[in-house]
């Protein structure tokens, strides 16, 4: 996912409130679900920060997708946790059983591997009393990723003044919100539907298209931390980056094809036009954050013409960032690329130059225009 920096510390836990004064704030109880499929090795750090929330209304509910390790010892040492047992069906399945056992009035998905922040469901029913549990929009919020190799990143996807249509052909796309930095009325589930039991990978990414291009909701940000989600090595050699994509590409033609044939063209040509656009940012990315280093070292050459060029590249900034850019569009395949790179070039201090300046790479999708 590109280079991850330091991130923020993780926010101390707000002072916790009186319990009776969030029920009688009409809130409700929260349900949060976690399916569990062979987890018993990180469970306990999950059940403990969904026990520890500063909201007081919450039960557990922990789904054992057919666990062939320890993960029933784990969850005996925790009393209070509800759990459902059953065979082996998949995630989907798995939420699904959650859902069905459900008494709250909310959801909050939690994979057994991640944590939540101590505020997070405190934070995130504060967020959804702006809306109300009726309303086309749903807040989401931050999620810090940590990687195998120490890395952190917190991913904070600002869509808030993106319309419906929009927010949804980039989802065509690419993630921009979805269980992790929310928390779901359980009414949603009677308007769109629960997981999808045949989509047994990227059932997030299938269940928030149906919400953003089917039925027309939307996502609103704000950039508070709320949850850990945990890479480990096991989940990344489990599944490879061409399964997901190609699974996300099966959806993705599966829901157009419930569309109107007029909507599903408008859809088709959006995101196209937004791909072409961001091969266009990546050049301007590339250029904005080219560190200023040393002059490029001396180029091979055979005869004066060459010899002159590699001392125009060695002299002259502006000759050699053009020279990188060409390379860099080689490498990438992209004409749209080496346009952004030199339309950088000539104006480095642009308002599209400026905002990628300094950005994660997964941030390009945000400043990428539609």
């Amino acid at each position: 996912m590109g280079r991850a920096p330091a991130a923020p510390a993780a926010p101390a836990a707000p002072a916790a409130r009186g319990r009776a004064g969030h029920r009688e704030s009409g809130a409700g109880r929260v349900s949060i679900v976690i399916p569990a499929f062979n987890a018993a090795r990180y469970l306990p750090e999950s059940l403990e920060s969904a026990l520890t929330q500063t909201y007081g209304d919450v039960e557990v509910i922990v789904v054992d997708d057919g666990s062939t390790d320890d993960t029933q010892e784990v969850l005996a040492r925790y009393p209070t946790v509800r759990v459902v047992s059953k065979e082996n069906g998949g995630l989907s399945s798995a939420l699904n059983a959650g859902i069905d056992a459900m008494s709250g009035e909310w959801f909050k998905k939690l994979d057994a591997d991640d944590v939540l922040y101590p505020n997070c469901i405190e934070d995130l029913l504060r967020a959804n009393a702006r809306f109300g549990p009726s309303a086309k929009t749903i807040p989401t919020m931050a999620i810090r990723i940590k990687y195998p190799d120490g890395g952190e990143w917190m991913a904070s996807y600002d869509c808030s003044n993106m319309g419906a249509f929009e927010q949804g052909v980039r989802h065509l796309d690419h993630y921009i919100g979805g269980a992790a930095e929310s928390i779901f009325h359980r009414s949603l589930f009677d308007m769109v539907g629960k997981y999808d039991e045949n989509v047994r990978l990227a059932e997030d990414y299938e269940f928030n298209l149906r919400l953003l291009v089917l039925n027309k909701y939307r996502f609103f940000h704000v950039p508070r931390p709320v949850y850990e989600y945990r890479i480990r090595d096991s989940s990344l050699s489990s599944v490879s980056i061409e399964e997901r994509r190609a699974a996300m590409s099966r959806i993705m033609d599966a829901i157009l094809a419930q569309l109107d044939a007029g909507e599903r063209r408008r859809y088709v040509a959006a995101l196209k036009k937004y791909r072409s656009n961001r091969e266009f940012v990546r050049g301007v990315y590339d250029f904005a954050n080219m560190p200023p280093g040393p002059p490029p070292p001396r180029l091979p050459h055979g005869g004066a013409a060459r010899a002159a060029a590699a001392r125009l590249l060695r002299s002259n900034r502006s000759v050699y960032a053009l020279y990188c850019g060409a390379l860099s569009a080689r490498r990438a395949g992209s004409m749209r690329y080496l346009a952004g790179w030199v339309w950088a070039s000539c104006r480095p201090d642009h308002g599209l130059a400026a905002r990628c300046r300094g950005l994660h790479p997964n941030e390009i999708n945000e400043v990428t225009p539609l």
